[in-house]
């Protein structure tokens, strides 16, 4: 595969704070652009890591450290200002479930896979249901059951590894718990 490169006009189009937002990526996402191509990342946990994007009306871009930069904004700043319109945006975000114990988060088809850094929200699912084990299979695609269900387990892996298994870009094949507001990789 030939590494991904910007586009001059990606490169160029201005571009307000508001437009940015967090997207959990895999590792290997970053391997992905040529060398000259410095994304903003930070490690989340496992085979994921954090990257931002800037969203325009037709299509979105990576933040890349240099125009971040240009903007006067710093990585810890680029971070704030993803994780305030992604809040702002999180009441549009429901949880659903399943008799079984199976629980999925429903957001906007693009953005699930941020909310992950959204600490207020786990905490508040970790207090309800207790101990949970997650997958994170896709960028649309969260989903956790409690920790000691394992029927719903059951029904978790199966849906991890078809979902992951279809996608041309599946997310982690990974399963993950909330520990003390961190994500922790479950060993298998």
């Amino acid at each position: 595969m030939l590494p991904l490169t910007l586009q001059a006009t990606d490169a160029a189009d201005p571009f307000q704070t508001s437009q940015v937002f967090p997207v959990i990526r895999n590792i290997n996402y970053i391997d992905r652009f040529s060398d000259d191509v410095e994304l903003i990342t930070a490690p989340l946990a496992g085979d994921l890591v954090i990257t931002y994007e800037i969203t325009y009306p037709t299509h979105t871009v990576p933040l890349v450290a240099p125009k971040a930069a240009d903007a006067g904004l710093t990585h810890l700043s680029v971070h704030q200002a993803a994780m305030t319109n992604l809040l702002g945006r999180a009441n549009d975000a429901f949880v659903s479930g399943s008799e079984e114990g199976l629980y999925f988060i429903a957001f906007d088809g693009y953005h699930e896979n941020a909310l992950l850094l959204d600490n207020q929200m786990w905490a508040s699912i970790t207090a309800e249901v207790g101990p949970i084990i997650m997958a994170v299979p896709a960028r649309d695609t969260v989903l956790f059951v409690p920790q000691y269900n394992e029927a719903a387990l059951d029904i978790l892996l199966g849906l991890r590894a078809d979902i992951f298994g279809e996608r041309t870009y599946g997310l982690s094949d990974l399963l993950f718990t909330w520990d003390n507001g961190n994500w922790v990789v479950l060993p298998e």
